[in-house]
Order: C-alpha cells, then sequence, then structure tokens
C-alpha cells in the first residue's frame, strides 16, 4: 500500500445555479493490468456532497498544447472563507484518509481496493461499521499481533501483554456461554460491561458453571477488585484500538472513572527480601537445575537494578555499555545499560552493580532470557527451598462483599514485583535520598531519539545513573556495590 496521494476536481456536470460538484480521487496504488499486460491504476472516488462555481476551486493552466482546469489551493481558500461547511468537508476527507492509512500502516497490513474505500466512508459516517462480536475482534487482533511478534518487528506486543489479552478473551468467552449470549461492539452499554464483572464474580465462585476448555480460576471469595482493574485496562486497550477500526461500542472511553476501581492489589506486608536472603540466593548453588538457576539470576537482577518484569524479559536484546561517570575528573567509567521503559515509556541508565555482572559473566557477557509465568514459580519454589517461611498477611477486596485476611507463608506469594521493590525497601533503609531512587526506579525524563540531543539527552540519564553509584559508595554491602 502506497502513502495515498488526495486529487481535488469538479464534476462535468453543471448544475443550473453555475455550480459543480466537487470529487476527490484516493489513489493508493491500486491497479489492474490491461490486455496488454500494463498497470491502470485505479483511484477511490469520493464525492464530497459539496458544490462550488469553478473560479472559486481553482484555474486553468496549459499544459502542453492543451489548457487543462484543475484545483488551486489559493483561489480556494480565497473564495472559500465564509463557506465554513464545505472548508470543513475539505478537512473531514483529508483527515479521514490520513487515518485510515495510518491505521492500516500500523498494523503491517496491505488492504484491499475494497477495504480502504470502506474503511473511509466509515469515518466519514456514510457506512455503518459491520456488527462484529467482541470475542472475534479479539481474536483476529490477537492473531496479528501474533504474527508480528513471530516476526519481531519492532512495534510488537511483549509476550506477556499478548498472554494477559488472551485472560480477558476467555473470560468473555466464558461469559458469552454463561449467558448464551454475543457481545457485540454496538450493545456493549455501561450496563452490560457491569453484567460482565457481575457474571464473571459467580463463574470464580463456582455459582455459574461453564463448559469450556480454558481453565477455570475458582475461589469462594469471587474475583478481585484487582483483576477487575488489570483486565477493565486491557479490555479498555483494545475497545479503543477497535473503534480506530471503525467497531465503537457506547462505552464513554474517554471517562473510565465509572468503569473501573481504584486500583486495589492484595496488600502485602514486608514481603520484600532482606538483605540476609539476597545473600543466601546469591550464595545458592542450583546445580544442573536451569529454573533454579533462572529464578535465582532473575532474581538478582530484579533486586539490584529495580526493573520490573517487563523491562528485565527484554534485557536480552540490550548491550551493556560503558559509560562515563558524571562528575569524576580522574575519567572513571562504569558498566551499564540505557533502557526505555515498557510500563511508562520514560528512559532510565542503569549501572550494573557487581551480582548483576556476575550474572553477564555467566551468560557469556549478555543478559538471559526471561519469561514472566516460569519466574513467577520458580521464585517461588526457590524461595521455598531455601525456607523463607515469614508469615506474611495478605489483604483481599472482592468484587463484592467484605474485605477479608490470609496468612500465607512468603514463599507462596513472593512475586518478581516483590523483586523490583526490594530495591527500593533496601536503599530506604539505608537512607538514600528518595530522590536518587526514584531517578532509578521511576525516571522522569521521556526518552529522545532526536540525533542532535541524543549526547545532552543520555549525559541527564547518566548522570542520576552516577548519583546512584555515589550513593552507594556509603553503604557497606556485598551486594550494593559497584566492584
Amino acid at each position: 500500500m502506497k502513502e495515498p496521494k488526495l486529487r481535488f476536481y469538479l464534476d462535468s456536470v453543471i448544475k443550473q445555479d453555475g455550480t459543480q460538484l466537487i470529487f476527490c480521487d484516493v489513489n493508493i496504488g491500486h491497479y489492474v493490468l490491461n490486455a496488454k499486460g500494463k498497470k491502470r491504476y485505479i483511484p477511490i472516488k469520493v464525492c464530497l456532497n459539496a458544490s462550488i462555481k469553478a473560479e472559486h476551486f481553482g484555474i486553468t493552466k496549459v499544459v502542453g498544447k492543451r489548457k487543462v482546469f484543475s484545483y488551486d489551493a489559493i483561489v480556494f481558500e480565497k473564495s472559500t472563507k465564509t463557506r465554513r461547511v464545505l472548508r470543513l468537508k475539505f478537512k473531514e476527507l483529508i483527515d479521514a484518509v490520513d487515518a485510515v492509512y495510518y491505521e492500516f500502516y500500523a498494523d503491517k497490513m496491505n488492504p484491499t481496493y475494497n477495504e480502504f474505500k470502506t474503511a473511509i466512508n466509515i469515518k466519514l459516517g456514510r457506512e455503518e461499521a459491520p456488527r462484529m462480536a467482541i470475542v472475534d475482534y479479539f481474536a483476529h487482533n490477537l492473531e496479528i499481533e501474533q504474527n508480528k511478534l513471530d516476526k519481531k518487528l519492532k512495534n510488537a506486543l511483549k509476550p506477556n501483554t499478548i498472554r494477559n489479552r488472551k485472560n480477558v478473551m476467555g473470560l468473555l468467552i466464558n461469559y458469552e456461554i454463561a449467558t448464551n449470549t454475543k457481545l457485540l461492539f454496538n450493545e456493549l452499554d455501561t450496563d452490560k460491561y457491569w453484567n460482565i464483572w457481575d457474571i464473571t464474580n459467580q463463574i470464580t465462585k463456582g455459582e455459574i458453571r461453564v463448559e469450556s476448555n480454558r481453565r477455570l480460576y475458582l475461589n469462594e471469595h469471587g474475583i478481585q477488585k484487582s483483576t477487575i482493574v488489570k483486565y477493565a485496562e486491557i479490555l479498555f486497550t483494545v475497545l479503543i484500538h477497535a473503534e480506530k477500526d471503525g467497531f465503537k461500542s457506547k462505552l464513554d472511553l474517554g471517562n473510565k472513572g465509572d468503569l473501573i476501581f481504584a486500583s486495589t492489589e492484595p496488600i502485602k506486608i514486608n514481603c520484600e527480601f532482606s538483605v540476609s536472603e539476597l545473600t543466601q540466593i546469591i550464595s545458592f548453588d542450583p546445580k544442573k537445575d536451569k529454573h533454579l538457576l533462572e529464578a535465582k539470576q532473575y532474581i538478582i537482577i530484579a533486586c539490584v537494578t529495580g526493573l520490573r518484569i517487563s523491562d528485565i524479559e527484554t534485557l536480552h536484546q540490550n548491550q551493556p555499555e560503558q559509560y562515563a561517570i558524571k562528575g569524576d575528573e580522574t575519567g572513571k567509567q562504569f558498566l551499564g545499560v540505557l533502557l526505555d521503559l515498557t510500563k511508562t515509556n520514560k528512559a532510565v541508565a542503569i549501572p550494573l552493580l557487581k551480582p548483576v555482572r556476575d550474572v553477564l559473566e555467566q551468560n557469556g557477557g549478555l543478559f538471559p532470557k526471561f519469561n514472566d509465568v516460569m519466574v513467577n514459580r520458580y521464585i517461588k519454589k526457590l524461595c521455598k527451598i531455601l525456607q523463607f517461611n515469614d508469615d506474611i498477611v495478605l489483604t483481599y477486596r472482592p468484587y463484592i462483599g467484605e474485605s477479608f485476611t490470609e496468612i500465607q507463608p512468603k514463599y507462596n506469594v513472593i512475586s518478581t514485583h516483590d523483586c523490583r521493590k526490594t530495591l527500593i525497601t533496601l536503599m530506604e533503609l539505608e537512607n538514600v535520598h528518595e530522590s536518587i531512587i526514584k531517578n532509578i526506579t521511576h525516571p522522569s525524563q521521556s526518552k529522545n531519539t532526536r540525533e542532535p540531543y541524543k549526547a545532552y539527552f543520555q549525559a541527564g540519564l547518566t548522570g542520576h545513573a552516577s548519583k546512584f553509584l555515589k550513593a552507594i559508595e556509603d553503604i557497606d554491602s556485598d551486594i550494593y556495590t559497584y566492584n
């Protein structure tokens, strides 16, 4: 698909009032072959449903020996200053073509002539978007995203994101089975949205049984609010994408306040690793168990860098480099990585402290590859082997009903997120200033790839890393040390 080229022109028929209908040819490179095998390009013809006199639309030019009348932007702008509706129709068509092109381009799709034409008409409100089931759209979207991931395209979703979308699709499938209905975009309003969670809650509690090939997670207390927050955000993301494709629901996606709870993760207190526990993990010999080795290396990297699982999953794509320590006149450098964080789209420079460099050395100078589900499973197994049995009190807030608590041993509830929190907690205990910690764990600097500013941009990030390295010099630690 070529980038569209637009040509505005007038209908050959002149009305009684001297005006002519305005048309536009949208050329996207579509062609057919004639009998001689030559290409004949066929543009998409769009009528603006507006008329104008020729002298207000364009000018006549001499092309070779011919006189040719064509659209002229200066003439048009000057003569239509008071015709706001006409100018708006021009803008709407141009915007519609641009939007359709970039949506197909973003999805790496090569639309047919009819697909592009239909998409334009839907954008202009001249055709209704076809009735489509939300689950079918999920499946179609997942197929596209999985294909991008398999081809290792830069704009591909992360494996964990695809997995979460599959979970939401499964939740919607179970709802359809339980209610014997099809969820259609044009029927999804606020009442039906909350009915999805009502039914899902009953399915989770075992009050409604569904025959499904997917594994069902049952809990006598029902679905947790934190799960709704997580899955609702994923659902909204897909619905917004679908709306751009012409499949519009009746939900107000611009105002999610009435459609989602505040984040309500189950509360875990003191579930981070202690220095003593980290020391045991670093000393642990997994022998030939590759899963325990993966868990050990993940804990070390996450607890020392403070990175999220979504960023550690892609670390293997980065090559560590040497950077100058800002403010050091002796020319000292540190080994680190510059990253664009997945969740926040912010940039950060991470200095690689000794325990992390030891992991790199064990992997030939490269970061290991990790998988969220597998890592969480074997982190728990490793912690059980090491007998991290401290009682952890969990407070849950179910979708419907009163909050409740339960006590679990630490090895049962420790997760990748607790590894990230370990760095923050241990640095706070060492009285490292909050701003220094946040510049590593919650950076505020947006990524900048514009060539003239790259050096300045990088210097700001490595400056934060240098301050972090300076702060840990005063800590008597075998873990949080560069040397």
